[in-house]
């Protein structure tokens, strides 16, 4: 079942800095740019360190493609394990324990849209035997280098409408922006 999270910065961490317009739906935090751990980095610029935005419950837009830092970092809930995939009844597989004859799909992958996710994941949506959440990272082509950039292949199976031609994203004819997302199994 897709849990909701609420994010805060953890007592005495002054690692971070919450922005001063976080909600339930939206938040940021930044980089404390005095702490010890930073000085000297990011060119002493004041740099965004996680932005997370609810998109649906239990569903995560977020600026990093590492949302089990996020979880780790600005919540109070723990990631339980590293999973590879899930199985037709929507429970979870771990590395190495993989039944081809229960196979359902993998935790992470690329869409096009929430709703492809959405679909994707039924059966873990609906298993009130576990809490997840899952994690949307967007890939704008626009946004990619001239020189290399966002590749198809390094990211997990491909469930949207289009035919992938090319390795690089920027170089897909049809293709503006596609979701990399990540399924979270998690505990309180």
């Amino acid at each position: 079942m897709l849990t909701e999270l609420h994010f805060h910065l953890k007592p005495q961490d002054d690692r971070f800095i919450p922005h001063e317009e976080n909600s339930i739906n939206e938040c940021a935090f930044w980089f404390n740019m005095n702490h010890p751990n930073f000085q000297g980095l990011f060119n002493g610029k004041q740099t965004l360190a996680a932005y997370i935005k609810r998109l649906d419950q239990g569903i995560y837009l977020t600026n990093s493609h590492n949302f089990e830092t996020i979880i780790e970092n600005f919540t109070s809930l723990n990631i339980i394990e590293r999973v590879s995939h899930i199985n037709i009844e929507g429970d979870w597989v771990s590395y190495g324990k993989l039944d081809m004859d229960n196979y359902l799909c993998a935790v992470y992958g690329v869409a096009d849209n929430i709703e492809q996710i959405k679909k994707l994941y039924e059966p873990v949506i609906f298993n009130k035997k576990c809490q997840a959440v899952i994690s949307v990272c967007e890939v704008d082509k626009a946004k990619q280098p001239e020189r290399g950039g966002w590749r198809w292949h390094k990211w997990g199976e491909y469930i949207g409408i289009h035919e992938i031609t090319c390795e690089y994203i920027k170089d897909e004819p049809i293709v503006e922006k596609v979701l990399c997302f990540h399924l979270h199994l998690i505990e309180n």
